[in-house]
């Protein structure tokens, strides 16, 4: 089922653990095929990442992937949580969907564009 409600941003305020980061990836900056959730459940601890995948349509308007995002979060108890504006980058991988150090065959547009960072910054 499809709206055309996007997700709403959290207000960014470092609430404790456990933290997720939700973050969007797609072939351009105007589309977004591929959700990917990251919980640290406690400080320097391993985290904990599921994705889910749209070939199909903008993700951000599927209510079924919305719905397990939220589920998923909440399962996990998460305190604070961060939703990124815009889309990361391409949502194909190295070494998984083409060899590393070539760009991604798929995603034409992020050859000539910088992927944001994928890297999760938590307070101290």
């Amino acid at each position: 089922m499809m709206t055309k409600k996007r997700w709403q941003r959290p207000v960014p305020r470092f609430r404790g653990y456990p933290v997720a980061t939700v973050s969007l990836y797609g072939p351009t900056p105007e589309q977004a095929t591929k959700v990917v959730v990251r919980i640290v459940p406690e400080r320097d601890a391993q985290e904990i990442a599921r994705e889910w995948v749209s070939e199909e349509s903008d993700i951000r308007f599927d209510t079924g992937v919305a719905h397990q995002v939220s589920v998923f979060i909440g399962h996990h108890r998460v305190q604070s949580m961060m939703l990124h504006d815009e889309i990361m980058g391409c949502p194909h991988e190295a070494d998984r969907d083409y060899p590393t150090g070539e760009s991604c065959p798929y995603c034409i547009y992020w050859k000539d564009h910088a992927h944001h960072s994928r890297q999760m910054q938590i307070p101290n």
